[in-house]
């Protein structure tokens, strides 16, 4: 098992790795990589502080290190300027995670990406190790997390922030499974674990202007046995450095007020419509669907009843159809489209109002309190509610 970690400039790196090294081993031995980076147009005060960060954990780990246990801190410094960030850290790490695996004789071996914002839960290695051996067959997982909702650590107005961030992403993937998207996870690099072989086979991580940190699992999400992984917990504390981003390549604390509204809970109702009704796309038009006008007039604007059409004539039967089409509208499809409906039709609206139409329509009873609803939408992610 790797475990891969980028850090940047971040003080608390040393805390990150306590807490790894608290976890109880797993059968099987554990190298965490430490990608510490820095940019070609850095700073050099900045890059004085990456170096001392890096340096420090090196005499840490030196001390603690055995063959059960081994922390690789590596420092890479002035990266190109176009590609420097989290997301090329993450992809030097898995790569030499995957040829450590390989050079092992382990091509199934498991490789986790955590940040250096990340504390993991004591059981973190066991159960990462147990959930790939109870599912064999599965390629990769998302794994639970949680930002901390207090503290004495930081400002009542960073915990507001994180913990509106918080519950922007359960909300945004709990309203997609409420529309019947049937691949929605978590997908975000803090919590990632995969399969070397399956690693390889995907192309590895590549660096591109969006955030492929955040998407790169979306590569596995379709898989009939792509299993989150909830029996642990990786706590990501907000960034105690002021120069930059968290390793997820967003900072919850800077982003809060644009955090405080989210797409409409409406955009999701109409899609659920289309959803629930895909397979009937196999042998019907979809002018028998009553769709709603904003899925008409953005079905037009990608084309896709053209799409629709050319899987119709792929699949073998209405089963077939309906994987085809799901693989075709996928997260990325279904992010164009809550922003086409933001721009046309449903303005961005509270994060709170979007919070409770979407737990009313599934009828839950829940106090509608920012702070209660993250809480039931973490034990839904659970499955515990």
């Amino acid at each position: 098992m790797v475990i891969v970690i980028p850090a940047c400039r971040d003080t608390q790196l040393l805390l990150c790795l306590m807490a790894l090294q608290r976890c109880a081993l797993p059968n099987g031995d554990v190298d965490i990589i430490v990608i510490v980076h820095d940019s070609e147009t850095d700073a050099p005060e900045l890059r004085a502080l990456n170096l001392s960060i890096a340096a420090d954990a090196e005499r840490w780990a030196a001390r603690i290190n055995n063959t059960r246990r081994w922390f690789h801190i590596v420092y890479h410094c002035e990266m190109p300027r176009r590609d420097a960030g989290p997301d090329l850290a993450r992809k030097i790490g898995m790569d030499e995670a995957c040829r450590r695996l390989e050079q092992a004789g382990n091509p199934q071996g498991i490789i986790a990406c955590l940040t250096s914002e990340s504390r993991c839960a004591p059981n973190f290695l066991v159960e990462l190790e147990r959930h790939f051996q109870l599912h064999p067959q599965c390629p990769a997982c998302s794994i639970y997390f949680e930002y901390p909702l207090n503290g004495a650590e930081h400002s009542a107005e960073t915990y507001r922030a994180v913990a509106n961030h918080e519950l922007s992403l359960r909300y945004f993937v709990e309203v997609q499974r409420y529309a019947g998207y049937p691949y929605a996870f978590h997908t975000q690099a803090p919590g990632m674990a995969l399969r070397c072989d399956a690693y390889e086979q995907s192309g590895g991580m590549y660096i591109r202007p969006v955030e492929e940190g955040s998407t790169f699992l979306n590569k596995f999400t379709d898989s009939p046995y792509f299993l989150p992984l909830n029996t642990t917990c990786i706590y990501i504390s907000p960034p105690h450095h002021k120069h930059g981003i968290n390793s997820a390549g967003q900072s919850p604390v800077a982003d809060k007020k644009r955090r405080l509204k989210t797409h409409a809970f409406q955009t999701f109702e109409d899609l659920r419509q289309l959803f629930q009704n895909a397979h009937r796309l196999y042998d019907q038009n979809y002018d028998q669907l009553l769709l709603p006008e904003v899925l008409l007039d953005f079905c037009e604007e990608v084309n896709a009843w053209s799409k629709i059409s050319e899987l119709r004539h792929i699949a073998e039967d209405t089963s077939a159809f309906k994987r085809l089409f799901f693989a075709w509208f996928n997260h990325q499809i279904i992010k164009q489209f809550a922003l086409f409906a933001r721009d046309h039709y449903y303005p961005d609206i509270p994060l709170t109002n979007a919070c409770e139409a979407l737990l009313t329509a599934q009828g839950a009873s829940v106090e509608m309190e920012p702070s209660a609803m993250l809480r039931f939408l973490r034990l839904r992610d659970r499955n515990l509610a």
